[in-house]
């Protein structure tokens, strides 16, 4: 009896290795994270950025209410914790292998191999300028928790900034000789 009972322990216990693992989410790529995550964000600051203009030019955080000040000052702080999350990554995955970037295949646009090939070459560089990413999006979650117009203006200019200076160095096709 005891041999059955022990088989059936261990059968059990390698079935239970072996299930598949539903619970667990897949880490996010960073191309889910950009079209999933920050280019929606990006795009809702933005536009409060633009929203905080009167029609006289002058800006005016009364233009936007309380309840949009406190999402964006979340949205802000929610792309901050994924800077972070990416600079201390202790791997990066561009994309899943079945997934296709925005307009990959076409002539001159970078692939997922040659994407991954900029970050392993200057990995250092790609951390930094999540770190970046991580300061500005903090600097646009104070100035929305402030609800201070120009400071908002400013620190979402700077997040669109750091977005350029990234997508420039890693995401699109570059020149043998600027790397």
């Amino acid at each position: 009896m005891q041999k059955s009972t022990t088989a059936l322990v261990l059968a059990v216990a390698l079935a239970a290795c072996n299930a598949p693992t539903e619970d667990v989410p897949e880490a996010p790529t960073l191309y889910a994270a950009m079209t999933g995550q920050v280019d929606p964000a990006s795009q809702d600051i933005q536009g409060a950025a633009f929203d905080i203009y009167s029609d006289t030019g002058e800006l005016d955080a009364s233009l936007i209410d309380n309840e949009r000040w406190a999402g964006l000052a979340e949205t802000a702080s929610e792309l901050e914790t994924l800077g972070i999350a990416f600079a201390e990554a202790e791997t990066f995955t561009v994309a899943r292998e079945t997934v296709m970037l925005l307009d990959e295949g076409e002539e001159g646009v970078a692939t997922k191999a040659d994407v991954r090939g900029y970050i392993a070459a200057r990995e250092e560089a790609f951390r930094e300028e999540w770190r970046r990413f991580a300061a500005a999006a903090q600097a646009v979650s104070v100035a929305a928790e402030a609800q201070n117009a120009p400071d908002f203006e400013e620190a979402a200019l700077g997040l669109q900034d750091t977005c350029t200076s990234c997508h420039n160095s890693f995401w699109y096709k570059q020149d043998e000789t600027s790397n």
